[in-house]
């Protein structure tokens, strides 16, 4: 088997079957599909278990409720093909052949963001890998467009964070990087098709939760960083440092000024690039100045560029 498709989904009736049709028309009968119910309430389970009735290469495996990361691991634990990739249930992908998955570790495809029925590619030129991270987060965190062999992940134990649902992404996808010595093939290959609704996850308003949760995962990552001590990712950590700092100050359910002050340093601020709107928050922020959350949040909307 050269392919494993895991689609984590839970309580998804309204896309699950767009998903599983999409990854259904991949071009080759090389693959395997492995949909994971997360323990779904509504009619998914039912609408998945008639769908692999009648497509051979798809199965359902069904758990109670443990969230995505869990989800996933269990699905790469059931897998069998040399590669691995993921899909979440509310996307969909583009028809492709699987003749590029050949002799690299790991596979970098576009990806395109879906609005109602307007699609806007995400952009990606390759640099290098902290310029990468930097200057294209969404392409990059991602684990939907990339394909990883398996065989690389087991012998890391290279897995989701189990309970993490916030930059769950991210510290895979660098673990993986770190593990393959950096070697990553970029692919100009259109696949992958990211849907913008008002019921995604990342569409949400984060809670103090999430954002401490987002802060966990920043750790993690300086972890995984610093267990390579030949390469040097001052930037990468400084710049994922910051984007979890500004959480704690442009959301009115997360404002917390000290909490900010303790994750991030002064010197940080510079740091922003062009998000001029950080800059300004987080100065005032750093300089004990004190606004009412509703403040940061309109000088991030006319700030922003």
């Amino acid at each position: 088997m050269l392919l494993s498709v895991i689609v984590p989904v839970y309580n998804n009736e309204q896309y699950i079957i767009d998903c599983l049709e999409s990854i259904n028309k991949i071009k080759s009968d090389d693959f395997e599909c492995i949909v994971v119910d997360d323990g779904s309430t509504d009619g998914t389970n039912k609408l998945c278990s008639d769908y692999v009735l009648d497509h051979k290469n798809f199965r359902l495996i069904t758990v109670e409720n443990g969230g995505v990361a869990r989800a996933r691991n269990i699905g790469i634990d059931s897998a069998t093909g040399d590669f691995v990739t993921f899909v979440d249930s509310d996307d969909i992908v583009h028809d492709i052949d699987l003749e590029f998955l050949t002799d690299e570790n790991i596979y970098s495809l576009n990806m395109t963001r879906l609005t109602g029925q307007s699609e806007s590619p995400i952009s990606f030129k390759n640099k290098s890998f902290e310029k990468n991270f930097i200057s294209y987060p969404v392409y990059m965190n991602s684990v939907c467009n990339k394909f990883f062999r398996r065989e690389l992940l087991n012998s890391n134990s290279i897995r989701f964070v189990d309970g993490q649902f916030a930059a769950e992404d991210q510290i895979f996808v660098v673990a993986a990087i770190i593990k393959n010595d950096h070697r990553i093939s970029y692919l100009d290959r259109n696949y992958y098709i990211y849907r913008v609704n008002d019921e995604s996850s990342t569409q949400r308003p984060l809670s103090v939760r999430a954002v401490e949760n987002y802060y966990v995962s920043y750790l993690k990552l300086e972890d995984y960083c610093n267990s390579d001590p030949q390469n040097d990712y001052k930037k990468l950590l400084r710049y994922q440092r910051l984007r979890v700092a500004i959480l704690f100050l442009i959301n009115i359910e997360t404002y917390d000024v000290k909490r900010f002050r303790s994750v991030t340093k002064r010197s940080d601020i510079w740091n922003y690039g062009a998000r001029i709107d950080f800059t300004i928050i987080s100065m005032f922020a750093q300089w004990n100045i004190r606004f009412v959350p509703n403040f940061y949040i309109f000088l991030k909307k006319k700030c922003k560029k």
